[in-house]
């Protein structure tokens, strides 16, 4: 059983952050668990992930004290369920689209009573030596984070927020500008009321909001606009700009 301490950071009004994680390299997720990063989100829907190259990862951050979610490619039965089950201590679900299928994320994601995820002894569980307690602890400490980037799930998404067992909602700006017409422009007066109107659903459903930047200074910034989870760039991209503006100095 795991201790989520980014839910608890949540639960407790603070702000946390993290980055995209699409390494899968389980030195490179240390690394930034040393680093002191809150969280990383494992994308397995941009890259080539499977529960097989995701859990040494997770036990790479676990032993960082930071939390692992993956961002899922299905929020089938089975999609969610075998994430949860290598250990993953939460799951982002991309393109979210309405209230209903919030609840079903839900339902695959919680055991009973809250839900009906599949039960076995997997490594979540310590391969079954957790006890009866475990299924109650899972339900508590599983962080369950939905992605708002459609005009679908935007337009019900006061409704999403109010889902008994969803966590947070986290918006995705560029498939969102995309979506309304404005692809890139993150900062179209569209975009910036779709903003607004995701922070207040999550404000006034008592659950948290996240939302994806490219630098440091846009993570300060949308902290002070409150945003509380801030995925931060990605460890592929922010390595890679490093050393290629190390190459660009040293070239002149």
């Amino acid at each position: 059983m795991f201790k989520n301490l980014t839910k608890e950071k949540l639960r407790k009004g603070q702000a946390v952050l993290g980055t995209f994680f699409n390494s899968y390299s389980p030195d490179v997720a240390e690394m930034l668990g040393a680093a002191g990063l809150d969280f990383i989100i494992i994308d397995c829907e941009h890259g080539p992930g499977s529960p097989e190259t995701v859990v040494n990862c997770v036990r790479a951050a676990e032993a960082r004290g930071m939390t692992p979610v993956v961002r899922i490619t299905e929020d089938t039965r089975t999609g969610i369920l075998r994430y949860l089950d290598i250990g993953a201590h939460g799951i982002l679900v991309p393109q979210l689209e309405n209230s209903k299928q919030a609840e079903q994320v839900v339902k695959y994601s919680k055991y009973s009573p809250e839900g009906m995820r599949g039960m076995a002894v997997p490594r979540a569980s310590s391969w079954g030596m957790d006890g009866h307690d475990y299924t109650r602890i899972e339900n508590e400490e599983t962080l369950i984070c939905v992605q708002c980037e459609n005009v679908s799930c935007l337009n019900e998404i006061e409704a999403v927020a109010k889902v008994p067992g969803i966590d947070l909602i986290f918006l995705g700006p560029y498939d969102m500008s995309q979506a309304l017409g404005v692809p890139g422009q993150i900062k179209h007066p569209l975009m910036l009321d779709a903003e607004k109107r995701i922070l207040n659903a999550a404000k006034e459903a008592g659950i948290s909001a996240g939302i994806f930047v490219g630098d440091i200074d846009a993570a300060l910034k949308s902290r002070e606009e409150g945003w509380n989870l801030i995925l931060m760039s990605m460890d592929i991209q922010t390595l890679g700009a490093a050393y290629k503006r190390s190459v660009e100095i040293f070239s002149k």
